[in-house]
């Protein structure tokens, strides 16, 4: 049985790492008909409305309190929305997204070093000794790869503003929203993430321009409905 359980965990362990992983790909095969902006734009809207309709036919629970919902929506923005922001205008950029992706994986590190200073949460050696060994890692890709130009460099910082709202978001919902429903949740979030990215496409006079090819259709396909 234990073993059973092992493998169980073992195998959904793979499965959203691979389905983590492609959410990189699948942003990059669209960029070429909109920018990062408006695909997220178009990509929360979608995500909000097949998340709302899962909400009503699986009669989800709905926040009871307005400070419940401010919870929710400042995660949302951090987890969500900053880490989209960072990761897609860096790989639009020209960061590759293995590398953006790299990055993005030293949020254990970042969140067990949060952890720690705000939850007294203990840890192994052993466990640091892998996350170190996974920024080590993740150093050298990045240097190998590196071009050291200013747009690479910028790219670089918003892969890390990326990295930042994730890890950020991760405590403060682990903080602030314990017992949070994942499919009421995902609307709010996704809501509030596609007007946070509307006022910047206003303050930053970023046009909405998408050019809806069967390509770009399945991108957005697979972001919303698939990762």
């Amino acid at each position: 049985m234990l073993l059973s359980n092992k493998r169980h965990i073992f195998y959904i362990a793979i499965s959203f790492v691979i389905l983590y992983g492609s959410g990189f790909v699948g942003a990059k095969i669209g960029f070429p008909f909109t920018n990062p902006i408006s695909f997220l734009i178009v990509r929360f809207s979608l995500s909000t409305c097949i998340l709302l309709l899962l909400a009503i036919l699986l009669r989800a629970k709905w926040p009871h309190s307005i400070a419940e919902v401010l919870h929710i929506i400042i995660s949302g923005i951090l987890l969500v929305c900053i880490f989209s922001i960072g990761t897609w205008v860096s790989m639009d950029i020209g960061v590759p997204p293995a590398t953006s992706a790299l990055i993005i994986a030293l949020q254990p590190i970042l969140v067990t070093i949060g952890s720690i200073l705000l939850f007294n949460q203990t840890t192994t050696w052993r466990t640091w000794l892998g996350l170190f060994l996974g920024l080590f890692g993740v150093v050298l890709v990045v240097i190998e790869h590196a071009h050291f130009n200013h747009s690479y460099l910028v790219g670089i910082l918003f892969s890390v503003l990326g990295l930042i709202g994730l890890a950020c978001g991760s405590l403060y919902q682990k903080k602030f929203c314990p017992n949070l429903n994942i499919w009421t949740t995902g609307v709010i979030q996704s809501a509030s993430s596609g007007v946070v990215c509307l006022i910047i496409s206003f303050i930053f006079n970023i046009h909405f321009q998408v050019n809806f090819t069967p390509q770009f259709i399945f991108a957005l396909l697979w972001m919303c409905v698939v990762v």
